[in-house]
């Protein structure tokens, strides 16, 4: 085998072997992006549920305040 044509073999097989590299590194892109996506799912519903929780506080005590006919004074 000449040089040639043994350098355009080892070119073959390493630009193989980066495309490999390549679809390696975007899958693990798409499953870090994956996990991070649920992360952020479940943290945003944790969130979601703490604002439900406390808008349902401040709306019994308004109607407590509009119920009783409190006078807030300084």
């Amino acid at each position: 085998m000449s040089n040639k044509t043994e350098l355009k073999e080892n070119l073959k097989k390493e630009k193989a072997r980066l495309h490999e590299d390549i679809l390696s590194l975007k899958k693990s892109v798409s499953d870090y992006k994956v996990g991070r996506q649920d992360e952020w799912k479940e943290f945003k519903n944790k969130a979601n549920d703490e604002v439900k929780k406390i808008k349902h506080s401040l709306d019994e005590l308004t109607a407590r305040y509009k119920n009783k006919d409190y006078i807030i004074t300084n």
